[in-house]
């Protein structure tokens, strides 16, 4: 009966390093899992970090797009009211030599009756 304790104990012991060696090796496996993720988990915050920083520069430049697209919008404007003042002053002075060519026959048909 002795013996028979003693094989039960002796298989219960190996059991237990069996089940110890598992485990050990289960919580090597957890502790690379977990250490994969921690470095997985830095490269997505360096990624979201670079995206953040990425969306920054672009609303910058967005913003003096939007800005350069106001100037030029506003040059655009003023040159446009610049050439309706142009063609303004364009008729105004067609109708001046007009008014003076009509001058000018008057006075030459004063002048053939005077002469």
């Amino acid at each position: 009966e002795l013996q028979d304790r003693i094989q039960i104990l002796t298989t219960e012991r190996n059991d237990y390093q069996s089940i110890t060696i598992t485990t050990n090796e289960r919580i090597k496996e957890i502790e690379h899992a977990r250490q994969s993720f921690e470095e997985r988990l830095k490269e997505l915050e360096n990624d979201k970090s670079s995206l953040h920083n990425d969306k920054f520069t672009f609303e910058q430049k967005l913003k003096e797009t939007e800005g350069e697209r106001r100037d030029l919008f506003d040059q655009n404007r003023e040159q446009e009211e610049n050439l309706i003042d142009l063609i303004h002053e364009k008729e105004i002075l067609e109708q001046k030599i007009i008014d003076s060519e009509e001058t000018i026959r008057e006075w030459a048909r004063k002048f053939i009756d005077i002469a």
